[in-house]
């Protein structure tokens, strides 16, 4: 439940953040801003960052959850 709380508060966030940063003036630096964003997320969950971290912080890891039983 934790995955999709944080997944709907992320999305808030980055809509608040994106009507304050008046995206509508300055589409190509908010352009470039996103992708460096996308990018800088999808490496740290490529590269298994989410269960370095949580190794780091004496969390569990969750065990994989597979979608065909």
């Amino acid at each position: 439940m934790r995955n999709p709380v944080a997944g709907v508060l992320g999305l808030v966030m980055a809509v608040l953040l994106g009507y304050a940063a008046d995206l509508g003036a300055y589409p190509w630096p908010g352009f470039v801003a996103l992708s460096i964003g996308a990018l800088v997320t999808a490496v740290f969950h490529g590269m298994r960052g989410a269960f370095w971290l949580n190794r780091v912080l004496g969390k569990p890891i969750p065990a994989p959850v597979y979608a065909h039983r």
